[in-house]
């Protein structure tokens, strides 16, 4: 079975990148721009790894 990833990046120049170097090493990659987004697939489905961006997350909990 292959190991799913959560990447959550909302900069597109960091976003096919990372997505190629991870799905060329064999993961399967769930790429999402938003923190909502983000908790509403993590809620859904069963990740083996969440890559966060950090400064989005400090936004949306400032936010919050």
């Amino acid at each position: 079975m292959m190991e799913t990833i959560l990447y959550v990046e909302d900069d597109l120049s960091l976003i096919d990148g990372l997505e190629y170097t991870l799905e060329t090493n064999g993961y399967s990659v769930d790429n999402v721009r938003t923190v909502r987004r983000a908790l509403a697939l993590f809620n859904r489905k069963s990740y083996h790894l969440l890559l966060p961006d950090f400064l989005i997350l400090n936004l949306y909990i400032n936010i919050l």
